[in-house]
């Protein structure tokens, strides 16, 4: 077994326990419902953001420029070479697709570039009033989930401080790319996790059947029209999209054009982990961010061993 395979295999089963941990908390169930309402919420209400992250990487990329533009502990100048770089690293996206997300955030008012005035040929990227406010709502999709799991450390991060809040973001993006990339990670979603509209999809397909919560069912319409509508996306694109579902055995395809679709025991368990793993995320990403800030004492934290820091 190779080095590379041997972290591989410790970051798989450091998330397996994570992810029995987080499931095993008494309020998982209304925390994962929390989680998907409000990833689709802000997706809908700020449908530009389709076109800039509509799919893993690019909404990782999308993520790390909104904690960058507001963090407090990000004291360099923003620039699509840092960005671009920043993408290579992590295998997020080609130079060419930042360009174009920076180029549509820009077009639709979310950010505009400024020249150096040492270096004319470089543009510093600067966040609009449009931004800021799209900030503050987007938050609900990570503090709202975190309260439910951590109301320890979700009082410990008001929206009133921007820049901490940003600096929460910066941190679970991190965790997320360093060691939780649980698209990656876990077979039962690494044949789908990188598709356009992949995670808004699957969202989507959570709200309709009520999941987590105590009306939850597992037979749905979900018309295929309808929500490429929405989605921003070919139909063919979500005919397909659940087409490989079905191949994959998380789901069962009942009348054509999306009708009677049956969330399978596999749907069932890919929804659990995605919810448990995105929870994980923002629960051990406060807690080192407070810690760092000297906000949390480690005695105080009242969190699972398993789920208090990055390994």
């Amino acid at each position: 077994m190779t080095i590379g395979t041997e972290m591989h295999q410790a970051q798989y089963e450091t998330l397996l326990g994570r992810i029995a941990a987080m499931t095993a908390h008494p309020n998982f169930r209304p925390a994962a419902a929390c989680y998907f309402r409000e990833f689709h919420r802000t997706q809908v209400k700020n449908h530009a953001l389709l076109k800039l992250a509509s799919d893993e990487g690019r909404y990782a990329l999308a993520v790390k420029i909104v904690a960058m533009l507001i963090s407090s502990s990000e004291t360099r100048k923003l620039t699509i070479g840092m960005l671009q770089s920043f993408a290579e690293e992590h295998r997020l996206c080609s130079r060419n697709r930042v360009t174009m997300i920076i180029n549509v955030a820009e077009l639709f008012g979310y950010l505009h570039r400024i020249k150096d005035a040492r270096d004319r040929r470089s543009r510093t990227i600067v966040a609009t009033e449009k931004f800021q406010r799209m900030f503050d709502d987007g938050f609900r999709y990570f503090s709202l989930p975190l309260a439910l799991i951590d109301p320890q450390k979700s009082r410990l991060i008001p929206l009133a401080d921007r820049a901490l809040c940003a600096d929460f973001v910066a941190e679970a993006i991190d965790l997320y790319l360093g060691e939780m990339r649980f698209g990656e990670l876990l077979p039962e979603l690494r044949a789908f996790i990188h598709r356009d509209g992949a995670l808004e999809i699957m969202a989507r397909l959570m709200i309709e059947a009520r999941y987590f919560t105590p009306e939850q069912r597992t037979i749905v319409d979900l018309p295929y029209a309808r929500l490429a509508g929405e989605m921003a996306l070919s139909r063919s694109h979500v005919q397909k999209f659940f087409a490989t579902l079905a191949e994959r055995e998380l789901v069962r395809l009942g009348r054509p054009g999306g009708r009677e679709i049956e969330i399978l025991p596999k749907g069932d368990l890919v929804a659990h982990q995605i919810a448990a793993s995105f929870l994980c995320v923002f629960q051990i990403a406060a807690g080192t961010m407070l810690r760092r800030r000297g906000l949390l004492d480690a005695a105080d934290d009242a969190a699972p061993a398993a789920l208090r820091e990055s390994a």
